[in-house]
């Protein structure tokens, strides 16, 4: 009987010194799954947080999560934001008196700028090519939703339809082709299309 009670209390000691508890806690990891084109109204976000000890291993601990800035987004007890409207916000991931704070920042999606691809090209004429184009926020993120206006300084030589298609006409030192934002005429990217014949052909 003897034997078998120290064996019991050297199984529970072993058994203790290995466990880990919410103190030993040094880190809060958080990670997302975060766009980076751009967070807008209307996105889900799903955080993911991990606390490490000293020794950069796992501590199994439950999380609580808060938002600074209801009015921009929300987040629920599993850390998923629900995104509202444009602006920021602090998400703080908390456990064990320890924290971490995921900033969010939210696109207003207001026009700011037209990117053209490509930024100028050289055709025969006769041939035709596309351009596309991406309206870009005031943030720098592509924006969502958006359509384009196209036009062209020079009809005669270069014609460009609602697609972005650009056909070559005659021969011309240069034509501007532009793309409008369709929400914002003051915002505009353009072009800059060369019409010449293929070496050796005479021009029209």
């Amino acid at each position: 009987m003897r034997r078998v009670i120290i064996i019991g209390l050297v199984f529970l000691t072993g058994c203790l010194s290995g466990a880990t508890s919410p103190s030993s806690i040094t880190t809060i990891q958080v990670a997302s799954n975060v766009s980076q084109l751009g967070v807008f109204a209307g996105d889900q976000i799903q955080l993911n947080a991990q606390a490490l000890d000293a020794a950069g291993d796992v501590v199994p601990v439950a999380f609580t999560f808060a938002s600074s800035n209801h009015s921009v987004a929300t987040v629920d007890v599993n850390g998923l934001i629900s995104v509202i409207s444009a602006g920021s916000t602090t998400i703080t991931v908390a456990t064990a008196g320890r924290s971490s704070n995921f900033t969010l920042t939210v696109d207003g999606n207001i026009s700011n700028a037209v990117q053209l691809t490509p930024p100028s090209a050289t055709i025969a004429p006769g041939q035709s090519i596309q351009l596309a184009a991406v309206v870009i926020t005031t943030l720098g993120n592509p924006a969502r939703g958006k359509t384009v206006n196209w036009s062209t300084s020079d009809a005669t030589k270069v014609s460009v339809d609602n697609a972005g298609n650009i056909h070559g006409i005659v021969s011309s030192p240069g034509v501007t082709v532009c793309a409008t934002a369709a929400d914002a005429t003051s915002v505009k990217g353009c072009a800059t299309i060369v019409v010449q014949p293929p070496a050796g052909a005479s021009s029209r």
